[in-house]
């Protein structure tokens, strides 16, 4: 029974599964539109592998290094690298139609000029204008201002024979024949348009006298360009004119740099060759130094701001007092940091201890004192100060003899808490009382008295 189920479940899913690939693949669209289903076309690859031939997408050149995705519906237009140079064969525009190409991509064939003149080779056309204004459009077609006077010229040794020109203007015939100078006049077989009409627009062929041909589009127009609408108040802009190769410059004001070309032409086919570019305000990277303790004095960060820095009590900076925000969006320094002010550790002096808490960063203090028999002479507290240094230099411990103290109805003359070394005390009884001991002692340099202390006793004992 299970196994039954099992089965039919996948007769069923394989079915849905196979439907759907039949029919495509489907988005649902907003429930608004009745939660219609529109289909999702697919991107189309485009890689060229000859290098001859030169394809624009929207009226830009695409760089092609690498393959590249376009979406459905997108149009590319096809030319040769120069155009007459080669034979251009196969489909000037090619249409994506969810995932295909309407045809296969154009190639570019070498003819006699890159063939060493073969007459098995397509002839090369160059087209020379005498006067008047020409170029190339994105689709190939030669475009000629009118009045211009262009020479077209087929090039094909005259000892094979003479080639034959065709066009496909019938208001008016064009003169043909080999140059008339002595250097081209073997190898140059021209066509004259003198001072060109529309009616001059069409196919010009040219044919070898062993079959091999090649053509060129002429198109005879005023072409203008459409006026710059762009504004930008940071941008300056001169413009040359609107007509066929008249340019565009820009620049931007003080603190501002270019995004985009600096420098537009009016092409052939009508367009500017670039968009105008903007002007975008100039700032360097946010200031985000490692010291927490950093305190900057703006945040403001465009071209030719200066940005000073402080630490707080207790530490010091370390770097550059300040910054300024350079013209290649870069700070003409690194940042600086805040170090914290500390003191050299403290040594004890000789005979001596010290007593501190383990830091010894501003504002910290450490304690002095000597050992026993020793006395201090200096400070005995130094603190740790805003320049790193302590307050006071480390005391020294001195020997010394403590207070020998006083005998019982005696008394020592002088009377201190220490004496130096070498100082003598001496000892007095008082009246009615005689000194058992030595009357004078001297402090010697172990810190000790040289005799112990005599006793005072009554006279009638």
């Amino acid at each position: 029974m299970c196994s039954c189920r099992l089965n039919v479940l996948k007769t069923v899913c394989f079915v849905l599964f196979s439907t759907f690939f039949e029919i495509g693949q489907f988005t649902l669209m907003d429930s608004k539109d009745g939660g219609r289903f529109e289909p999702i076309l697919r991107q189309c690859s485009l890689r060229l592998t000859d290098a001859e031939v030169m394809v624009s997408y929207e009226g830009r050149a695409l760089i092609m290094d690498k393959e590249i995705a376009l979406p459905h519906a997108s149009k590319l237009n096809f030319r040769c690298s120069e155009v007459g140079m080669f034979k251009f064969v196969g489909q000037k525009t090619i249409t994506c139609s969810d995932g295909h190409w309407s045809s296969t991509f154009p190639r570019c064939v070498a003819t006699t000029l890159q063939q060493n003149f073969s007459v098995q080779a397509p002839p090369t056309i160059n087209y020379n204008v005498i006067s008047g204004d020409a170029d190339v459009s994105e689709t190939g077609d030669v475009v000629i201002i009118p009045n211009s006077i262009v020479h077209l010229d087929c090039l094909f040794q005259r000892e094979h024979g003479s080639p034959e020109w065709a066009w496909s203007s019938t208001q008016r015939q064009y003169p043909c024949g080999w140059s008339l100078s002595s250097d081209e006049r073997n190898w140059k077989y021209r066509l004259s348009i003198y001072y060109a009409k529309e009616e001059d627009s069409g196919f010009y062929s040219c044919s070898t006298p062993m079959g091999e041909s090649n053509n060129i589009t002429v198109v005879v127009k005023d072409v203008e360009c459409p006026p710059i609408q762009s504004v930008d108040r940071h941008r300056v802009m001169a413009v040359e004119g609107n007509k066929m190769h008249s340019k565009a410059h820009f620049a931007c004001v003080e603190g501002y740099r270019l995004k985009g070309s600096k420098d537009i032409t009016c092409t052939a086919s009508g367009k500017w060759s670039d968009d105008p570019p903007t002007c975008q305000l100039i700032q360097c990277p946010p200031l985000t130094p490692n010291a927490p303790h950093l305190k900057l004095s703006t945040h403001n960060r465009t071209y030719g701001e200066r940005v000073t820095f402080s630490c707080p009590t207790r530490y010091r900076l370390v770097g550059v007092t300040s910054l300024q925000c350079l013209k290649n969006e870069s700070w003409s320094d690194d940042p600086p940091i805040c170090e914290a002010i500390s003191c050299v550790a403290p040594l004890p002096p000789p005979n001596g201890r010290v007593f501190e808490s383990g830091r010894y960063l501003a504002g910290d203090t450490v304690t002095y004192t000597c050992l026993t028999g020793f006395i201090l002479v200096g400070e005995s507290v130094a603190v740790c100060n805003d320049v790193g240094e302590w307050s006071q230099p480390p005391p020294t411990c001195r020997p010394v003899c403590e207070f020998p103290g006083e005998p019982v109805n005696g008394y020592i003359l002088p009377t201190k808490f220490h004496y130096d070394i070498n100082e003598i005390v001496l000892v007095l009884c008082n009246k009615g009382y005689r000194r058992l001991g030595f009357m004078k002692l001297r402090c010697t340099p172990t810190g000790l008295w040289s005799n112990p202390l005599p006793h005072c006793r009554p006279y009638n004992r």
